[in-house]
């Protein structure tokens, strides 16, 4: 389950320049299921971008060839 949401992590910060990604449970894009959000330098847990919810922090550019290690 970690290496999961390590791996979406890094797919929505490749994905997100600007804009807020978030990562829904179910198939619905219901704000009440919403697991994670990204905002392109944190991942925060739930629906709300408190610094009490920050899970993880990205300090500058993942590289491209990241994604093709993993």
């Amino acid at each position: 389950m970690k290496k999961l949401l390590i791996l979406v992590t890094m797919l929505l910060a490749t994905l997100s320049v600007i804009a807020q990604s978030h990562l829904y449970k179910g198939r619905y894009t219901n704000s009440s299921d919403i697991m994670y959000i990204f905002d392109g330098k944190h991942v925060y847990k739930g629906r709300y971008t408190n610094t009490s919810d920050i899970i993880y922090t990205f300090d500058g550019i993942i590289p491209f060839c990241f994604f093709v290690i993993l």
